[in-house]
């Protein structure tokens, strides 16, 4: 029966641990770049300065957010993703402009809000944030169930 209560007590002791790991890699930044988080991160800061090529790692991962959201496709061919400043009123607004090279032309194909964009990139960020949180509270949640069952045996 010892030996029971003590593979009980080291297994949630190992559950522990790797929950409280997992619950921790969205604040270690080594880690967190690695992540969908990090991707979406650095997808808005490419955006807000130099814009997404296609060749950037977090170019698929903005584009595809894109087309979910706004319920499109963005076809091959594309250019880059840029943030710039709308200034066809009175108060300027910030967009985020798909770019098509043409042979002729270097023009927006597509003009989208950057506010709703930028908040609907960060929510996905929260979200993916949120499922590493949740993982990592289950795992140390059901490691002390198993420990307290051991201490009950």
């Amino acid at each position: 029966m010892v030996a029971v209560e003590t593979a009980l007590t080291v297994f949630g002791l190992g559950l522990d641990v790797m929950g409280a790991g997992i619950l921790s890699i969205p604040d270690f930044p080594s880690l967190r770049k690695r992540t969908k988080l990090g991707e979406i991160e650095d997808a808005i800061l490419q955006l807000e300065s130099d814009g997404l090529r296609p060749s950037h790692p977090a170019f698929e991962r903005a584009k595809s957010t894109l087309e979910d959201l706004y319920g499109f496709e963005i076809e091959e061919g594309i250019e880059g993703l840029r943030r710039g400043v709308s200034t066809m009123s009175r108060n300027p607004q910030y967009n985020l402009y798909v770019y098509r090279t043409d042979e002729d032309s270097y023009s927006p194909e597509l003009s989208l809000n950057w506010s709703y964009v930028r908040s609907t990139l960060a929510q996905k960020g929260v979200e993916s944030e949120q499922r590493f949180r949740r993982a990592g509270l289950i795992l140390l949640a059901c490691g002390f169930m198993l420990q307290i069952v051991a201490t009950v045996l």
